[in-house]
């Protein structure tokens, strides 16, 4: 399956020459610091000797998240970039309700259509969650997905998230609804069971 183009979508997409970049700005600099994260990847590639790579410093855990009920919380908005449509096919039919932390939408469509899906209130999450999911194609950010496995949260995302081999992650292909689906529903019967 290849992920749906959205309008939002398109202007975060890297154009080929412009990876180069980081050959013309080097020299002027001493090293190019970059996060361990899939979109600092090809910037690190073109010149690996200034490269440095930086590792995501863990949040600490503040407050008490329990592992368990029937929601999931999206740490985004509801855009094509965040995985939202493999997001919303991978959940149809199931028994769980999705919280999303983000406001923005796609000009296109909706992402509650066919999931129970509501607004995070607020910037406290829920004190109980299934799981957290970001099924992202891109991500530069991933600080919720770290605050997450810092609440000892089951965590789902792509590898485009950036954050690697961690304890409490598990990885999903890039728009495969199945895989996530998979991944969602032996989570979430891990903690209903």
């Amino acid at each position: 399956m290849t992920a749906p183009v959205a309008p939002k979508q398109r202007v975060h997409r890297v154009m080929p020459g412009r990876m180069l970049w980081p050959r013309r700005v080097a020299p002027l600099s001493w090293h190019c610091a970059v996060l361990c994260t899939e979109p600092g990847a090809p910037i690190a590639a073109a010149d690996p000797s200034r490269t440095r790579h930086l590792d995501w410093i863990a949040p600490v855990a503040r407050g008490r998240i329990a592992q368990g009920g029937k929601s999931i919380l999206f740490p985004a908005s509801a855009l094509a970039r965040k995985g939202t449509y493999a997001m919303r096919e991978a959940l149809q039919g199931l028994d769980l309700d999705v919280i999303v932390a983000g406001r923005a939408q796609e000009h296109e469509g909706d992402f509650r259509r066919g999931v129970r899906a509501r607004p995070l209130e607020g910037a406290e999450w829920p004190c109980q969650l299934a799981a957290v999911v970001l099924p992202a194609l891109v991500e530069h950010e991933p600080r919720p997905l770290l605050k997450a496995l810092a609440h000892g949260l089951p965590v789902i995302a792509t590898e485009e998230c950036g954050l690697g081999d961690v304890c409490g992650l598990t990885t999903v292909p890039v728009c495969d609804a199945q895989a996530l689906r998979n991944v969602i529903v032996a989570t979430a019967n891990g903690c209903f069971a």
